[in-house]
């Protein structure tokens, strides 16, 4: 089962406010599961598959709905704001490491960093070539990225890809920017 693909099967339903707590989700639930169960079968993998399902804390009866068939929380995620730039502490790199610009032929070694930071929990095998999806979203900013590169090997052992979402901060009236895919790679953990 070695290098065998692991799928993980995201489901995602709405439903409006008025018709919530009929029994509409068991029923969209059912129906994603076995939409799935019929997907995976036509894409078989020896490796196990799972569904999976987003719900933010303020989901209260989403929380219930999956918890009552049986989902459990595999990982939490936490929205955190800073309020101020102002005092920011200075936090040097670890001895041996450099942060150096993203250039687009850096790429594929900074992607396939980012892949083998989450094999430990769950990703698929490093590749190192970074989806279409992902290069054609408006938040792919990698003039923004910090990528850490070890200076003796030549190899990124981390990064944060930050992006700012003008329209967002527009229509909000913010200026804010995301660090998101924060990674590290699994030799250089725990080693600040």
């Amino acid at each position: 089962m070695g290098g065998a693909l692991r799928r993980t099967y995201g489901l995602t339903g709405f439903i409006l406010p008025g018709w919530r707590r009929k029994g509409i989700g068991r029923t969209l639930l059912a129906w994603l599961e076995a939409r799935t169960r019929a997907i995976a079968v036509e894409l078989p993998t020896p490796a196990p598959s799972f569904l999976h399902i987003n719900a933010t804390q303020y989901q209260a009866g989403l929380h219930a709905l999956v918890r009552q068939a049986g989902y459990g929380i595999k990982e939490s995620w936490v929205l955190m704001v800073r309020p101020s730039l102002d005092d920011l502490p200075g936090t040097p790199l670890p001895e041996g490491l450099e942060v150096r610009p993203a250039l687009p032929e850096h790429f594929p070694a900074i992607w396939y960093a980012v892949e083998e930071a989450y094999v430990p929990e769950g990703g698929r095998p490093p590749t190192g070539e970074i989806p279409e999806d992902i290069k054609t979203d408006p938040n792919f900013q990698p003039e923004l990225w910090q990528v850490a590169w070890e200076v003796s090997s030549g190899k990124v052992v981390g990064s944060v890809m930050a992006y700012i979402n003008p329209a967002e901060n527009k229509q909000l009236g913010l200026l804010r920017g995301y660090t998101e895919g924060i990674s590290t790679v699994p030799a250089w953990q725990r080693r600040g």
